[in-house]
């Protein structure tokens, strides 16, 4: 074969370094080209097989029968999957080996992924692919730009000859790179991604071409599961290669291997699953031998020099996975406008129709568009407590929720008002997160009718705070503002200094449905650097007992005069920003009948039920002591805090300001770790386990945060002069000044 390559041949070296990857999996495994996907289905552990399908959607408790059931009963269709009951074998028998049967959004949705898939042209000499993978950001391989000069005078063209549906030819809109602004390149992976110039010609507005979304999880794809290939092979019109690229093996975490049909993919090309998540980035291809190892053609001739590279008769294909991908782009440092861009590349977005997003430009809204309609007002109630969510029951979140019962609910039956929300999910798909900032109004200072200002930063933390990138005119630089609540972020720490959130209990949305939103998509803050907050690799791994704990709980800043606001409240809690690691355990007495947590997870709700004046507006502030001690966790780089806080403020019925402060323990779980090297007593303040109520003094203390008037707000400091931190074993024991 020759050695001289235009830049569409794959260079010899990447080649061989595929099919040695392949060879070794063919011995392993006897030959994977001759497998059904049964046989393949069956190489996977069962973990992975239940894990791929709840990625699909498939209810939890069926994917861990399907998995246990054996490779005969394993599925990989969404749809029929989720129709299943546990006993209805049928439907795993169904959509076994090769069944080509999908659901019609399968194309709908691919239809919308496929506009940001462009050819990138050497002016004539050679072709390839690449596609849109953050804002103004292509993604291709590393053998097609090797270095930031070979981008010059190369252009990408999106709509290159695309059939509309009436068979009318599109007119191609080409852009320039600049790789001033980003250029970079990794041969082990082989991959590159460059910076968009100018539009050089054409229609097509950059802002309107949807990103496809690195997935960050390991796992998206398992053995024996079909890929779909978009491409522009030998520079040609796009093609979509649907379903006919079994993966038949995953050597590693970085490469998988998937079957090919006799014309190599081009390189640079997205590789998708099923649920059209970006699994992975094509970049060579295996090549078929005679017994001599003269690379055969598609005729089944010995190959020569003069053989396109796409009549080459390829076996096999092979993709670096996105999660891979993913790592290289985190671990890597960039500066000025090139990290910027990274950070968009690295935005996560987990919803199916967000691991695609619309580049909105400034001003848009992203998601559907509904009707507002008006919330009910609901009736003043006997203590600020009728903040909670029907039921008699109160929750509250520090980062954690627990529930307890106060009595009947005044409003009878919450959960069948028609302007109600489904779910939290519901909520999520209707709305998505609007990716505009600037339309937030965040934390009112003035919100309970007296100036209540966020807590003030020592010099030292504003040093280390994360600073926005896009700040509203009036705020400090480094306030994130969100539906009705604001953050600010330790970017040394990748935690929140601090949340605060305005409640307004007779504005709160209703969420009708038991679902807790455990499932719902978090994604990055653009405005932030993505090194300055955490990610799902903080949080992903079966063997992880710590959750994304919300700081400010979801529902909390759910309220507004339409169901609109409402929703983008709750939705926006969703930021990595707003959470920080928690054990699962919060969630639950322990098995000694310890209900510390439990009192934890229903304090966020609880408002000060034996004040004298009961109103329904209160704000909380929200955040993790930081010591230098707190231990690592799975050497990430984020440190897990021993210890939260909560401050909740209202007014009383003689218009004074009044709070109380709460301190909250997770060492003992800590300690119980076996990952986790055990601390010792010094460093810490009070208990192991245990919810205290404190003064905000002790808090400033703890945090060197300045919370200002709220230090004086509330006058039982003698008894806590005498007893120290109060530790909570009942709600009762609460002391209201």
């Amino acid at each position: 074969m020759p050695q001289d390559f235009e830049h569409s041949v794959i260079p010899d070296d990447v080649i061989r370094a595929t099919e040695k990857r392949f060879r070794s999996m063919q011995r392993k495994f006897d030959s994977p080209l001759k497998k059904s996907q049964r046989e393949l289905l069956a190489q996977n552990e069962p973990s992975v097989i239940q894990n791929r399908l709840e990625r699909a959607g498939v209810d939890p408790r069926l994917a861990k029968r399907a998995s246990q059931a054996g490779a005969a009963n394993r599925s990989l269709d969404r749809e029929s999957m989720s129709r299943a009951t546990i006993s209805d074998t049928a439907a795993f028998e169904r959509i076994l080996n090769g069944n080509d049967l999908v659901d019609v959004r399968f194309l709908l949705k691919g239809a919308s992924r496929i506009a940001s898939v462009g050819r990138i042209n050497f002016s004539g000499r050679g072709f390839a692919t690449g596609f849109l993978v953050g804002p103004g950001v292509v993604m291709t391989n590393h053998h097609v730009f090797g270095s930031a000069a070979e981008t010059r005078g190369v252009q990408i063209e999106f709509g290159f000859h695309e059939l509309d549906r009436d068979g009318n030819l599109s007119t191609p809109t080409k852009f320039n790179f600049d790789a001033s602004q980003l250029f970079f390149a990794d041969e082990d992976l082989d991959v590159a991604i460059v910076a968009i110039g100018s539009r050089e010609s054409g229609n097509i507005n950059l802002g309107e071409l949807p990103i496809m979304r690195l997935v960050p999880d390991t796992g998206v794809v398992i053995t024996g599961e079909r890929l779909n290939v978009v491409q522009h092979p030998a520079g040609e019109p796009k093609q979509v290669a649907l379903r006919d690229n079994t993966v038949i093996a995953i050597p590693d975490e970085t490469f998988l291997h998937y079957r090919a049909d006799t014309k190599r993919g081009s390189s640079g090309s997205p590789v998708f699953n099923d649920e059209w998540q970006l699994v992975g980035l094509h970049h060579s291809g295996v090549p078929d031998k005679d017994d001599d190892g003269n690379w055969l053609d598609i005729f089944g001739n010995v190959a020569t020099n003069a053989t396109p590279d796409h009549q080459i008769a390829w076996i096999a294909n092979e993709a670096i996975q996105s999660s891979a991908l993913v790592e290289l782009l985190d671990d890597t440092t960039f500066r000025g406008s090139a990290q910027r861009l990274v950070d968009g590349v690295l935005e996560e977005s987990d919803l199916d129709d967000e691991s695609i997003v619309k580049f909105d430009s400034p001003g848009s809204v992203s998601g559907p568009k509904l009707d507002d309609g008006d919330l009910p007002q609901r009736p003043a109630a006997n203590g600020l407590v009728h903040v909670a969510q029907g039921g008699g029951t109160v929750r509250v979140t520090v980062p954690v929720e627990i529930t307890f019962r106060i009595g009947e609910s005044v409003d009878g039956d919450l959960t069948s008002h028609d302007s109600d929300a489904d779910s939290v999910s519901r909520l999520l798909e209707r709305f998505g997160i609007d990716r505009d900032y600037s339309n937030r109004n965040g934390f009112d200072t003035d919100f309970l009718g007296q100036t209540l200002y966020l807590p003030g930063l020592s010099d030292d933390q504003i040093a280390s705070a994360a600073v926005n990138r896009d700040p509203i005119d009036g705020d400090l630089p480094y306030v994130l503002r969100f539906h009705n609540y604001s953050v600010v972020m330790n970017g040394l720490r990748r935690l929140a200094y601090f949340t605060a959130v305005n409640i307004d209990g007779e504005k709160l949305i209703r969420i009708r449905s038991r679902d807790d939103g455990g499932k719902a998509p978090w994604s990055e803050d653009r405005r932030i650097g993505a090194h300055e907050q955490t990610n799902n690799d903080h949080y992903r791994g079966r063997d992880n007992k710590l959750d994304r704990g919300h700081l400010v709980r979801r529902l909390d800043p759910g309220w507004g005069a339409a169901l609109r606001d409402s929703a983008r409240g709750i939705v926006d809690t969703y930021h990595y920003v707003n959470c920080a690691p928690q054990y699962d355990a919060f969630n639950q007495a322990d098995d000694r009948g310890n209900v510390a947590n439990g009192l934890w997870l229903g304090l966020e709700n609880f408002a000060l039920d034996n004040a004298e004046k009961h109103d329904l507006k209160i704000s909380v502030f929200t955040g993790p002591v930081f010591r230098d001690s707190d231990p690592d966790f799975r050497d990430n780089g984020v440190r897990i805090p021993t210890q939260y806080w909560k401050v909740i403020a209202w007014v009383d019925e003689g218009d004074d300001l009044q709070s109380a402060a709460f301190l909250l323990s997770q060492k003992q779980m800590l300690d119980d770790d076996p990952r986790i090297e055990r601390m010792g007593e010094e460093a810490f303040d009070f208990r192991e386990r245990d919810l205290f109520q404190t003064t905000i003094a002790k808090i400033e203390e703890l945090t060197d945060l300045d919370f200002g008037p709220l230090s004086d707000t509330r006058d039982g400091r003698e008894a806590f002069r005498k007893f120290g931190a109060h530790p909570l074993r009942s709600l009762e024991e609460i002391i209201l000044g």
